[in-house]
């Protein structure tokens, strides 16, 4: 099998899957400031946007840390099927991103929400209170691509979903099994463990939507999610 040949397949198929927003919206233009270095702090600019899906107030955007790691568990559950998912985050890498998670998480945002998108038994899409796929928590903020970052996202990190550069939310999405993303940029903001990959691919099992190819079989819920440490 050549996988290459693939690859622009998967690709289109995966610009649903991991779209936040309608294409219809106004697309924001940060400035090449909207990630401002200060030592061991940086300066985030979240930017207004549509209405939030789920009443939330913004993140400090000042003196975010930009150091350190942190930890969050996601407690799912799907009929029968439950488990724990813990995200570790470094914040050099993503500052914006894991200040703008925390913020939610702290605000409840994700509690009780369902993950409104899953692919071929490789990924599930969270984050959006609707579980329409065009929600969001009110704001946008700038992409933090790394040097590394490629076309195939690996088995085990998390990374967020956005309708276009610049345009990161409150959506994001789990990689169980490798996802070749030709041509898209998302931001990669924490890695998954053995065992709670272990709790994915349970999930995962339970199939698709006959409805809807793009849509877990039954309801995957984010019951809560909580800070470690």
């Amino acid at each position: 099998m050549r996988i290459r040949n693939l690859l622009p397949v998967v690709a289109v198929l995966l610009t649903v899957a991991v779209s936040g927003c309608s294409a219809d919206d106004p697309a924001p233009n940060p400035s090449d400031s909207t990630r401002t270095v200060v030592l061991d702090k940086v300066i985030c600019d979240y930017m207004d946007a549509n209405a939030p899906a789920k009443p939330v107030d913004k993140p400090n955007g000042v003196d975010v840390p930009a150091v350190g790691t942190v930890t969050f568990t996601i407690n799912f559950e799907s009929g029968e099927v439950s488990g724990a998912v813990t995200l570790t985050m470094n914040r050099s890498k993503a500052p914006c991103t894991v200040n703008s998670f925390e913020s939610l998480v702290e605000q409840g945002y994700y509690d009780d929400t369902s993950c409104h998108r899953s692919f071929a038994g490789a990924m599930f899409q969270c984050g959006d209170p609707s579980a329409t796929g065009y929600g969001g928590p009110g704001y946008v903020y700038a992409d933090e691509i790394t040097p590394d970052t490629t076309s195939v996202y690996p088995r085990g990190v998390a990374a967020m979903a956005n309708s276009g550069a610049d345009t990161n939310g409150s959506q994001f999405f789990l990689v169980y099994n490798a996802l070749p993303l030709d041509g898209a940029k998302y931001t990669i903001f924490a890695t998954i463990d053995d065992e709670s990959l272990a709790v994915l691919e349970a999930l995962g099992e339970l199939g698709q939507s006959p409805s809807d190819p793009y849509a877990p079989a039954q309801q995957v819920r984010i019951v809560s999610i909580t800070k470690v440490d």
